[in-house]
């Protein structure tokens, strides 16, 4: 099973989001070994009411999923001083957590190939970006790349009418310059379209339902 690592963007903007009738913390569960480091904890914990009506599931999901590493301070510091010795330590802390904690796992032999979850553009082409040119143990994904993931996995259970409608609401909290947004709404959807056509041809699989 695939490890992933949220951030705190991407459980905000999929907060209130149900594959069915099951709440995404539940699916991510099934899906994946979730690991959530301790400094996204404590972010969710001061960003709680971004989370609409859900954020004591985002919270105990957090808490339930949480994972503390040997010596996590010093090995992110050895990473933040690498990739800019004089950037602001109380910046960014998550991200840097995200990546000290994938390649901890990797290091352990815990787990192979970590998926980071993260909506945070801007991490995109900073620190994470940097990272993964350095270690190639991970790979980022936006929660727009979670649901083709999510589509895929309980095809044809979750609909493709469903599927877009989550697209659309994620896109929208994602934000961006409007023509930004409006494009990525439209390249992932012609994804989910394309995908529905190829699972539709494609044998059936042998097994149990995930919803």
């Amino acid at each position: 099973m695939s490890t992933i690592i949220p951030d705190t963007s991407s459980l905000i903007n999929l907060c209130d989001v149900h594959v069915g009738r099951i709440h995404i913390t539940t699916l991510l569960t099934r899906l994946f070994t979730v690991q959530v480091p301790t400094e996204i904890q404590t972010e969710l914990r001061r960003h709680r009411r971004q989370m609409l009506t859900y954020d004591s599931e985002i919270l105990a999901f957090g808490l339930n999923c949480r994972r503390r590493f040997h010596q996590q301070s010093a090995s992110e510091t050895v990473l933040r001083n690498a990739f800019a010795s004089g950037a602001n330590p109380k910046l960014n802390r998550g991200e840097r957590f995200m990546c000290t904690l994938g390649l901890y796992l990797t290091r352990k032999r815990i787990t192979g190939h970590v998926i980071l979850l993260t909506d945070d553009l801007s991490a995109h082409r900073g620190f994470v970006g940097w990272f993964e040119e350095h270690f190639r143990i991970t790979k980022t994904w936006s929660s727009l790349d979670l649901m083709l993931y999510v589509y895929a996995s309980t095809y044809p259970q979750w609909t493709m009418a469903q599927a877009n409608v989550t697209l659309k609401t994620i896109n929208a909290r994602m934000g961006g310059p409007n023509a930004q947004v409006v494009n990525r709404l439209l390249t992932y959807r012609r994804f989910l379209k394309e995908s529905d056509a190829m699972l539709a041809a494609l044998p059936k699989p042998r097994r149990g339902a995930i919803l």
